[in-house]
């Protein structure tokens, strides 16, 4: 059927049939005569300037509306007659000029722009109400909207398809509206675990803090690992990241100041310096671990624990200030408690030669800085043996301040107790800057460098 016609879709009457024919019958006659001829094409001549003028924004002289107006209120359309019209219009093909043409049109309509107020504003009193809002979040999440995607766009396609390749049967997408997590629509979902993988565009999420999502996502007992669209240009990388996220490993980042950066501990750090260390009774003096002796086995199981437990971030301390950037030490926040937002941090410097020279404090910096800036944790909090003179005067060096003091808690020799002192650091307070990271991806909760 050719574009721009129509195929009527009621049938005519026999009297209407026969009226049309007469009415065909007498046109043809009419066609012979040229005066009649004539006075028709000045007729439509004079029509199709009328409607010119109006197209073109020219208004109608008060004689016109005052007749346009006595004709409307004449006419009556009944509703049969308003089903033809409707059913006539069912078969009308526009072409896209006529659809441009009309929207365009309905734009600069101001009874289309009031008409889209009232809606607006109907649809805002409509989501006032609970019940509202519950049956139609679902649908418009389950992409049975006009506005939302059903299908992956071409990023999620993308790292679908780098997920087929090198996690065959591992990972689905969701994002279609299979799974809704707190009114969130999560990328995908691992098969076999409760994680999930969020996909962010570099432009549509500029700026925006992975933070927030992870903690939804996390309270609902899903862990989630954010992938940016930039990422993806080192498909090695990226593959080792999910590879780790997916076995439980947590990633952490490398920190740096002037003479110290702190790294993840690693299964290679346990030598024989390092077990030494955690048997040396000056060392243990005030650490819990002192009550029992210490096995590689031991300290391999240790590490493990804490590197898969994704509340704790476990660094090992490094001088820099050398050229083989010897380990001095081990630093751990955590365990995180994500419901209160604080934190706990420990500190032990396993090589004497840089005891009583600044390291401690400025390590604790280190990781408040991170703990404030990335982890967006709201308190730190550190409890010290009271005998421990170096550890506290390290923890106030970093600015943390006498909260309490917990009274005979610690058992230092046989019936001889010492007090805890209690010293803790809110974020507001924390007057250092953000320390600087490098490699650290945004696993489980840290930000990607785009965000700093």
């Amino acid at each position: 059927m050719p574009k721009g016609i129509y195929i009527r879709r009621y049938p005519l009457t026999e009297k209407q049939k026969e009226s049309l024919k007469i009415g065909q019958d007498k046109l043809k006659e009419l066609r012979k005569d040229p005066i009649w001829i004539s006075r028709h094409i000045e007729r439509l001549s004079i029509a199709r300037s009328k409607i010119k003028r109006t197209r073109k924004g020219i208004p109608h002289s008060p004689e016109a509306i005052a007749k346009i107006k006595v004709a409307r209120s004449k006419q009556i359309i009944t509703e049969e007659h308003k089903r033809n019209i409707s059913n006539s219009s069912k078969g009308r093909i526009m072409t896209s000029s006529q659809r441009l043409t009309l929207g365009k049109s309905l734009k600069k309509s101001e009874a289309a722009k009031q008409a889209r107020l009232r809606a607006n504003e109907g649809l805002r009193q409509k989501w006032k109400e609970p019940e509202f809002r519950n049956r139609v979040i679902p649908n418009i999440l389950k992409g049975r909207s006009r506005g939302l995607h059903i299908r992956p766009n071409k990023l999620e396609t993308s790292f679908k398809e780098l997920l087929d390749t090198f996690f065959p049967n591992q990972w689905e997408y969701v994002g279609n509206g299979d799974l809704i997590i707190a009114n969130k629509c999560p990328d995908f979902r691992h098969k076999k675990k409760s994680m999930l993988i969020e996909v962010f565009g570099d432009y549509w999420h500029e700026g925006e803090e992975p933070q927030s999502r992870i903690n939804i996502f996390r309270k609902c007992g899903y862990p989630t690992l954010v992938i940016w669209e930039h990422e993806l240009k080192d498909v090695e990388r990226v593959v080792t990241k999910i590879r780790a996220f997916s076995n439980g490993d947590i990633e952490l980042p490398i920190i740096e100041s002037n003479r110290l950066y702190l790294r993840p501990v690693c299964p290679e750090d346990v030598d024989e310096h390092y077990i030494s260390a955690l048997n040396d009774p000056e060392i243990l003096r005030f650490l819990e671990c002192r009550f029992v002796p210490q096995t590689k086995e031991s300290i391999l199981e240790y590490v493990t624990q804490c590197n898969n437990n994704p509340d704790i971030s476990f660094f090992a301390i490094c001088d820099t200030t050398k050229p083989t950037k010897p380990r001095i030490g081990q630093i751990k926040l955590g365990p995180i408690n994500r419901n209160h937002s604080f934190s706990e941090v420990g500190l032990c410097l396993t090589d004497k030669s840089h005891w009583n020279k600044g390291y401690g404090s400025e390590a604790i910096r280190l990781v408040t800085g991170y703990a404030f800036h990335i982890l967006n944790i709201h308190k730190c909090t550190a409890g010290i043996y009271e005998d421990n003179i170096a550890s506290v005067k390290a923890f106030v060096k970093a600015d943390f301040v006498r909260e309490a003091v917990l009274k005979s808690k610690y058992m230092i020799r046989f019936e001889e107790y010492t007090n805890e002192i209690v010293m803790s650091l809110f974020a507001k307070d924390y007057q250092q800057d953000i320390p600087t990271i490098k490699g650290w991806e945004p696993i489980l909760g840290l930000p990607n460098k785009r965000e700093r």
